[in-house]
């Protein structure tokens, strides 16, 4: 359902691009800011959503709260994190026999091994 909830904000955010690119000279420039502004938060809420899901167990609400907050205290991480998407995606866009084999797995191994040690430092403050 998360999945789900998160491609219907991002179909939502696109639609807003493509309206904010074909009418960008009649927009002020506050508009395309708080876009992007958005979008940010939104690539870390997709990033560190997954993650959280698999390892804890607590509200839908809760999950999007904790998603930014891990999000920005440790941008290292959720940086990270994004190299690692990228490259996957570059990766396999100039070799696309490495789709259905790798590009997946290579991906969510990446984001989770930088989520786990997230999860390790913050379990070990509150313990």
């Amino acid at each position: 359902m998360m999945g789900w909830f998160l491609t219907i904000i991002g179909g939502i955010l696109y639609l807003n691009y493509l309206a904010i690119r074909n009418a960008s000279e009649e927009l002020l420039f506050v508009i395309p800011f708080a876009f992007y502004f958005i979008l940010f938060f939104y690539i870390i809420v997709v990033l560190w959503v997954f993650p959280l899901l698999a390892h804890y167990q607590t509200t839908w609400f809760a999950y999007i709260r904790h998603a930014i907050i891990i999000g920005l205290t440790n941008m290292h991480y959720t940086l990270a994190s994004g190299l690692v998407l990228f490259s996957v995606v570059y990766f396999s866009l100039d070799f696309p026999g490495l789709i259905p084999f790798f590009s997946v797995s290579l991906a969510t191994i990446g984001c989770m091994w930088f989520s786990m040690q997230t999860f390790r430092q913050l379990d070990e403050r509150t313990n």
